[in-house]
């Protein structure tokens, strides 16, 4: 689903800025360079099982909206938050 140019997104700033750098994370057009830390939890979040998804999740809740996006609706489930059209 392609975001509606027309119609503010629906997601708070600071989760599609984490959407964007996933997506700059991903070596996605559009993504933005995330930082040190950021970019730790991108690379944990690759390697933990469930448990400690959900772990992460609760910990940071933003950037556990775009890591779940992701896992289930892949690059295009992260550009509809990021709201950066295909």
């Amino acid at each position: 689903m392609e975001p509606d140019p027309t119609q503010p997104s629906p997601y708070n700033e600071t989760v599609r800025a984490y959407a964007r750098d996933l997506l700059g994370y991903l070596n996605k057009p559009g993504g933005t360079v995330p930082g040190g830390f950021t970019t730790k939890l991108f690379e944990l979040w690759a390697k933990a099982d469930f448990v400690n998804k959900a772990i992460i999740a609760q910990g940071w809740p933003f950037l556990g909206v775009v890591l779940v996006a992701n896992d289930q609706g892949g690059e295009a489930a992260v550009r509809d938050i990021a709201g950066i059209p295909a």
